[in-house]
C-alpha cells in the first residue's frame, strides 16, 4: 500500500501536471488538497526543527513561493518526509524522485511516477484490450481468417508506435480505413490520441524518433522517448512543426516504449539462433513466439517501472497465465535495481507455474526449459 504521506505527493504532483498543461499555477495554488498538505508541511517542519538542525537551514514553505522551491528538491532532501516514503520510493525505483526541474517544468521522473501509481495506463491500454476482442471476434464469427485478422492487429499496434504525434488528416484516413473492415475499430483508435500540447512541446528532432520533446533553454530539448538517441537535450537546429495529436501518455508508457522492448527483445533472440515472431496470431498465448529445435515458447514482455503494477496485472491475469503458459519477460531497462524481483515476490508470490523472467536471464531460461524438455521425451521414448 501507498504510504500515506505518499499518497498526499502523489495528489500534489498530479495537480501540478494539470496546473503546468494549462499554463496557470494559481490552478495549483488554489488546491484545497495543495494548500492543505503545504500547512502540514509547515507543521511537521516546526514540529521536527529541534531534533533536525538541517531544516533550521532550509526555507520553511510558509508561502507559495518557499513551498514551490521546495518543489525542486529530491524528496529525500525535504527533511520531513517519512522513512516509510522514502524507502517505498527506493524500492521502486524512484529514489531521487523531485516533481519540478528548472526550464523543464514537471520532471520525467516525476511524469512516470504519475503513470505508475495513478490508473491513467489502465484507461489508455484498455485500447489494445478492445481491439484484440474485436480482431478474436471477427475469427471466431468466420468474418476473417485469422491471418488476416493477425495482419490488421498487427498493424494497429505499429500505427500506434510509429506514430507518437500524428497530423490529423493521416489519423482520419487510418481511421476511415480500419472501420470499413470492423467498424468499432476506428473509434478505438481514435480515442488513443489526444491534442499535441502548445507551447513547451515540439516534435523531437533526433532521427527516426518522432516523439515529443519538452523545451529547454539554449534552443535544446528533452525527449520524453527514453530510446531516443538524442534523449538527453538535443540541439534544436531546426524543429519540425509540432504535429496536433499524439498518443496518450499511457499508451506512450505502456504500448509505445513496450514494442521498442519487443523489437530489442526480438534482436537479441535471433542472434542466439532461435526463429522469432512479433504478433504471431490473435489467438496466440503471447505477443512473441520464439521456436529453437522444433520448441515452441510464447513470451510477453511486461514494461511496468514499478512491480506493484506487474503484481496488479498478474493477479488480474493469473487464470490466463496459468493456461497459457506464457513467459512474462521484464525489460531490462525496467528491473534495474535489485528490490524489484523481490518486491514482486511480495505483491504477488508465485510459484514455478508461472513464468517471470528478467531480460537478461531469458536466454539461460530457455535453454533450461529446452534442456528439460528434451529429457522429459527422452525418458517418454525410452518407456514406450
Amino acid at each position: 500500500m501507498l504510504p500515506s504521506q505518499l499518497r498526499q505527493i502523489l495528489v500534489v504532483a498530479q495537480t501540478l501536471e494539470h496546473a503546468i498543461k494549462k499554463g496557470d499555477l494559481n490552478v495549483f495554488f488554489s488546491n484545497h488538497e495543495v494548500e492543505a498538505f503545504r500547512k502540514k508541511l509547515v507543521q511537521l517542519w516546526l514540529t521536527n526543527i529541534s531534533n533536525n538542525q538541517s531544516l533550521a537551514n532550509q526555507n520553511i514553505p510558509i508561502n507559495n513561493h518557499h513551498f514551490l522551491e521546495l518543489l525542486y528538491k529530491p524528496l529525500n532532501e525535504w527533511g520531513i518526509v517519512d522513512e516509510d516514503s522514502i524507502q517505498y520510493l527506493d524500492e521502486i525505483g524512484f529514489k531521487d524522485l523531485v516533481l519540478l526541474e528548472e526550464h523543464l517544468g514537471l520532471s520525467t521522473l516525476a511524469h512516470e511516477w504519475i503513470y505508475e501509481m495513478g490508473d491513467i495506463e489502465e484507461q489508455d491500454t484498455k485500447v489494445l484490450e478492445h481491439a484484440l476482442r474485436h480482431f478474436r471476434q471477427a475469427v471466431r464469427s468466420r468474418f476473417l481468417s485469422e491471418q488476416i485478422a493477425t495482419d490488421l492487429y498487427s498493424k494497429f499496434r505499429q500505427f500506434l508506435s510509429k506514430n507518437p504525434i500524428v497530423d490529423e488528416s493521416l489519423l482520419n484516413e487510418e481511421v476511415k480505413s480500419i472501420s470499413r473492415i470492423i467498424p468499432a475499430l476506428g473509434p478505438l483508435l481514435r480515442h488513443a490520441y489526444e491534442e499535441f500540447p502548445i507551447g513547451n512541446f515540439v516534435v523531437c528532432p533526433g532521427k527516426g524518433c518522432g516523439w515529443g520533446a519538452r523545451l529547454l533553454k539554449g534552443r535544446k530539448a528533452q525527449c520524453v522517448n527514453p530510446y531516443c538517441k538524442e534523449y538527453n537535450q538535443a540541439k534544436l537546429e531546426s524543429v519540425a512543426k509540432a504535429g496536433k495529436l499524439r498518443t496518450k501518455p499511457g499508451i506512450q508508457y505502456y504500448v509505445s516504449l513496450t514494442s521498442y522492448d519487443e523489437r530489442n527483445l526480438l534482436e537479441k533472440l535471433g542472434k542466439y539462433g532461435y526463429k522469432v515472431r512479433l504478433y504471431p496470431g490473435v489467438e496466440s498465448k503471447g505477443d512473441i513466439e520464439v521456436i529453437k529445435h522444433n520448441q515452441i515458447f510464447y513470451i510477453d514482455v511486461k514494461s511496468y517501472r514499478t512491480p506493484k503494477k506487474l503484481a496488479e496485472w498478474l493477479n488480474d491475469n493469473q487464470e490466463n497465465l496459468l493456461a497459457s503458459k506464457q513467459i512474462i519477460v521484464v525489460p531490462s531497462r525496467i528491473a534495474n535495481n535489485k528490490y524489484y524481483i523481490e518486491k514482486l515476490h511480495q505483491f504477488f508470490p508465485f510459484t514455478g507455474e508461472i513464468s517471470i523472467v528478467l531480460e537478461k536471464n531469458l536466454n539461460s531460461y530457455l535453454a533450461e526449459r529446452m534442456s528439460y524438455q528434451n529429457t522429459i521425451s527422452s525418458e517418454e521414448q525410452n518407456y514406450a
